[in-house]
């Protein structure tokens, strides 16, 4: 019997074997545990209770199971598992239907609701996300249930133990295959929903995949692949000329060494129709235009005065099709409170939305297939339900949020208005999956959201998304399975990114092992505009689609998307974008990460390791297998890792046994002060309460002690229960507020923008010596 077992029967004494069956058998161990144990968390709850829904969930999952890892002595100081909105960019927390944590290096456990434990294919699918981060496997996994019990209380009972080689059978979902010609890879693809790991060898390959749903939009066809394959090895012609067509033919195939790098991918891209632009703003210039109709005489006057700009302009536009001095028009009088000026801004603003199209652009062959439709489709349904165009949201998902239903604090009003443009595209994430010598494993999903947000009137120059887009575009990236789940086709997205991570490798280490998919039949005469009518969710909104012919395209064309505008905002939302597939650039990352091979696979399941407990993984039959956590690699969008002294200001998380219970408590240091100030103050405003203005509002937080006024409704020094031996330096409606660690801010015109970050007491009494102290 193992050391786990002992420490197990002493930690829970007994746990609840729970009604859940789960396969295998649990034998003596699964016996032995009868009795739940008990999580309170009581003392949890006023934070538990100001969670959004979606958030509430993933975080009793959290809970449950660090209640579980610290009975086990398997925590570390200053593990923080709170979804605090303080934390969210250094400490997100996982989103997954369970957790997976290592109990040993030969045994794992999971924590997950009870039908979750029932779903094999699901189960299997967590122990693929932590697979593909060290590439080891235990050789036991053992089974955990929660439930919530009570308003307060998780009950947490042991379900089962079975063999991890037991999850990569058809049982759980999944089907392998050595894959060497065309019918091993078409009847392989035929059982499986989801790619899940690859290997190469010599003269063949190994793929590895699950059955989760019987769903005929969820899996890729045989067809879609092909076209994957060929958009990544398209043919030359003699002269080196890529071909549009394939051929069937090996010699007129593009090899790794004449092109490694290929893109891959679709986007609808923002153009112009200059030729009605420009006889739009010839009008304006005659002030013939209905775009303003106004009997002001100074607005006239302002129109007169740049008459020979705005005709320089309309021929820069439609002669060179060069934007610039018509951007410099805008911008002359960008954020002007004259009413002349403004008209001026918001009149050539609306000729250029009049005037703005999209145009499919596919990259790599892909116009006219099934592949390009369902690129197409992901795509435009994304900024279709983020703008909830003619009420295309989805409604059924917990925590789902259109741009219009965020609310934009006014902090951030200024940049929204500014950086009304966002470009919203699907690319790859870089730590869904990871490259062991000629193996690649994935996670169940390693599609991400991006997005980036521009001025109009500074085209080519992206920063950091703008609130509403990162708010809305932040979720939909954490909650990807969540989208997929209710929407299959993102999972095919998903897929589509999967086989473009094994065709671009492929053909970095110039491999043809694949290359009887150059002869799968494609069709590539559909258009995207026919090829909708067929697919409920985007036929009954009735997209508009424009002559293509009009602005001399060969793609389809579209209205450019925009919101309706944001309330006391006169600026549209614009929205681009498209989806960017694996490149040369993704795939040599992860290959020069991990310097040491695997050997030569076998036809088995991926092959389960056993190791010396508590030291490094030891070489098991197939060669030695690295360990450890990697690192999210997309910096761009996560902030550095919380260090450890970060983590315990942020205060202290705790797991006590009282009687029969485990207790958990959050002790908050004082980095938490200036967040929690700041958003109750900004609350208050929010709520419009009665006897909170100006400074009677410091009456509506309870833990604040002490307030001493520095400067009247502009700074001030505050004491709270959380803020320990510090003080908070609050600055009211700061003219910069780059310094500050926390901001918040009501979202209303009049709203006070409120700012503060921790100081010192020694500055502190300094900075307050002769003040009024007002509370």
């Amino acid at each position: 019997m193992s050391v786990l077992f002992f420490r197990l029967l002493f930690v829970f004494v007994v746990l609840a074997s729970c009604c859940t069956q789960v396969s295998g058998n649990p034998g003596s161990l699964g016996r032995v545990f009868s009795v739940p144990v008990t999580i309170d968390i009581s003392g949890l709850m006023p934070f538990y209770d100001t969670l959004p829904p979606d958030e509430k969930d993933e975080q009793l999952r959290d809970w449950a199971c660090y209640a579980l890892r610290s009975s086990l002595d398997l925590t570390s100081d200053g593990e923080m598992p709170v979804r605090h909105p303080a934390l969210r960019d250094t400490l997100p927390g996982e989103v997954s239907p369970g957790r997976v944590f290592s109990l040993s290096t030969a045994e794992w456990g999971v924590v997950a609701a009870p039908d979750i434990l029932r779903n094999k294919p699901l189960l299997g699918g967590l122990i693929d996300r932590k697979y593909a981060t060290c590439n080891c496997l235990p050789e036991k996994v053992y089974l955990f249930a929660y439930r919530v019990v009570s308003s307060s209380t998780i009950s947490i009972a042991f379900a089962g133990l079975i063999n991890a080689k037991d999850l990569f059978t058809p049982e759980y979902g999944y089907y392998s295959a050595t894959v060497s010609t065309l019918a091993d890879f078409s009847n392989f693809i035929s059982r499986i929903d989801d790619v899940v790991n690859f290997q190469r060898q010599p003269g063949g390959i190994i793929l590895g995949g699950r059955k989760y749903v019987q769903d005929e939009r969820r899996s890729l066809t045989m067809e879609e692949i092909a076209v994957l394959y060929q958009a990544y090895n398209p043919p030359v012609v003699p002269d080196g000329r890529t071909e549009k067509t394939p051929g069937p033919a090996q010699s007129r195939r593009q090899t790794a060494s004449q092109s490694a790098e290929v893109n891959v991918g679709f986007s609808l891209d923002a153009e112009l129709d200059y030729a009605g632009l420009a006889e739009d703003i010839r009008e304006f210039a005659g002030q013939r235009s209905a775009s303003v109709q106004t009997p002001d005489s100074s607005f006239s006057a302002l129109v007169s005065r740049h008459h020979a700009d705005l005709l320089a302009a309309a021929n820069s536009l439609k002669n060179r099709h060069d934007k610039r001095p018509f951007f410099a028009l805008r911008r002359r009088y960008e954020g002007s409170d004259k009413a002349a000026e403004m008209l001026f801004n918001e009149g050539l603003y609306k000729i250029e939305m009049r005037h703005a199209y999209q145009a499919a652009r596919y990259d790599g062959n892909l116009q006219g297939t099934r592949l390009g439709m369902i690129l197409f489709y992901t795509d435009l349904m994304a900024k279709l339900w983020m703008l909830d165009y003619k009420g295309a949201a989805p409604r059924s998902i917990r925590g789902f949020r259109t741009v219009e239903e965020i609310s934009v604090p006014k902090l951030y009003w200024v940049d929204l208005a500014r950086l009304s443009k966002t470009r919203l595209w699907f690319g790859l994430r870089q730590d869904g999956f990871d490259i062991y010598g000629d193996k690649i494993l994935f996670q169940p999903a390693v599609t991400r959201v991006y997005a980036a947000s521009s001025d109009p009137l500074l085209p080519g120059r992206e920063g950091q998304p703008n609130y509403p887009s990162r708010e809305f575009l932040g979720w939909w990236d954490r909650h990807y399975e969540t989208i997929a789940a209710v929407e299959p086709y993102f999972h095919k997205l998903d897929q589509i990114q999967k086989w473009s991570c094994i065709f671009m490798m492929l053909k970095g280490k110039k491999s043809q092992l694949l290359d009887f998919l150059m002869s799968v039949p494609v069709r590539r005469d559909m258009d995207f505009e026919s090829w909708s009518k067929s697919e409920t969710a985007i036929s009954k909104i009735n997209i508009p689609f424009l002559d293509r012919h009009k602005y001399g395209r060969t793609t389809e064309c579209l209205p450019l998307l925009r919101s309706k505008s944001f309330l006391l905002m006169e600026w549209n939302y614009v929205l681009s974008g498209g989806v960017s597939l694996a490149s040369w650039k993704d795939i040599r990352a992860k290959m020069q990460k991990h310097a040491s091979p695997v050997n030569r696979p076998t036809t088995q399941p991926p092959e389960v390791h056993r190791t010396g407990r508590g030291s490094s993984p030891t070489t098991g039959r197939s060669g030695r297998f690295p360990a450890g956590n990697k690192s999210d690699q997309d910096s761009s969008a996560r902030q550095a890792p919380i260090t450890a002294e970060e983590r315990r200001n942020y205060g202290t998380f705790s797991a006590e046994r009282e009687q029969d219970a485990i207790k958990l408590n959050w002790s908050k240091g004082p980095a938490m002060a200036p967040y929690e100030l700041v958003s109750s103050l900004a609350a208050l405003q929010q709520e419009n309460s009665r006897g909170h203005e100006g400074e009677r509002i410091f009456n509506g937080v309870s833990n604040i002690q002490t307030v001493v006024r520095v400067k009247e409704w502009n700074v001030y020094l505050v004491k709270t229960a959380v803020s320990r031996d510090k003080w908070i330096y609050l600055g009211v409606n700061p003219g910069k507020t780059e310094k500050y660690s926390a901001k918040a801010a009501a979202a209303f015109s009049k709203a006070d923008i409120f700012c503060a970050m921790l100081v010192s007491d020694a500055y502190a009494r300094k900075l307050a010596l002769g003040k009024p102290v007002v509370r």
